[in-house]
Formats: structure tokens, C-alpha cells, sequence
């Protein structure tokens, strides 16, 4: 009886020791992703007026990655969508979200970097974004506002 009752410890320390490596490195690893407030930007606060007043055209034949990081210095906080386009597997645009409603499509038309066509449809986001930009399209509330021709 004294025998089973020290398998049963054993077998229990054993359990939540390996439960609370499983936790701690995989299922929660919170501290590796905690949002810093510094991070959190109301994104409300930019109205269509400004954003619209960006000179879109001076990025044409830039790469992607300079008109993000113009973008991300005078209004942070957008969120960058998946590459895609208008023929199933094939990258050619991607959208750049802002939680008001407001989100840019930056379409690129001569590859350097990646083949815009990929058979499972997954593309290099990096080399995607060194790709020169065609062409910017601004939308705002599901409407059309700039470079929809």
C-alpha cells in the first residue's frame, strides 16, 4: 500500500512538472507577446482628409517597404493583410488595414524579387515588400477614394 501511495507522488510530480513546462514554453508563453500600450494606437483619431492628402503617386516604382515605413512613421498602427490577387495563386496586391475603416491596396505589377504565381498560394511577405509598387489605391468605408481606374 506504502508502494502505491509513492507511485501515485511520483507519478503526480512527474505530471505537473512536465504540465508546467508544457504550459509555460508553448500553450502560454504570454510574456514573449505582451502588447506594450506604447504599441496601441487609435487609429480613429486619423481622419480620410488626412490620409487622403498623402502624395500616393511619389511611391509608384518604389519599393513596398518605403512607403510602409513612411506610413508607419506619420500614421502608425496599420495592419498589413496577405499577399493575393485577381487570378487564384497569384500575388499581386496586398492591403494595408486601418482599424477606422481606412485600408490602402498596394498592387505591384513587375516582379524582381518573388514569382507572383505560387501554386499553394503562399508568398514571401519580405521579398514581397522590396517589390516596386504600381500602383496605390485608398479606400474608406468600402468606397473607392484614390487610384481605382
Amino acid at each position: 500500500m506504502n508502494s502505491d501511495l509513492n507511485m501515485k507522488k511520483y507519478f503526480l510530480l512527474i505530471f505537473l512538472i512536465v504540465t508546467k513546462n508544457v504550459l509555460a514554453n508553448s500553450i502560454l508563453p504570454y510574456k514573449k507577446y505582451q502588447i506594450s500600450i506604447n504599441n496601441i494606437i487609435d487609429t480613429a483619431a486619423y481622419p480620410i482628409a488626412n490620409i487622403s492628402s498623402i502624395n500616393l503617386p511619389f511611391y509608384y516604382n518604389k519599393p513596398i517597404n518605403t512607403f510602409l515605413a513612411d506610413l508607419a512613421d506619420a500614421y502608425p498602427g496599420y495592419v498589413l493583410g496577405r499577399i493575393y490577387g485577381n487570378e487564384i495563386r497569384r500575388g499581386t496586391m496586398i492591403n494595408v488595414y486601418y482599424g477606422n475603416s481606412i485600408a490602402f491596396v498596394i498592387v505591384v505589377k513587375n516582379f524582381q524579387y518573388i514569382n507572383s504565381f505560387s501554386p499553394t498560394g503562399n508568398f514571401d511577405i519580405n521579398l514581397f515588400r522590396q517589390e516596386n509598387i504600381h500602383r496605390i489605391e485608398l479606400w474608406n468605408v468600402g468606397d473607392c477614394v484614390y487610384g481605382c481606374n
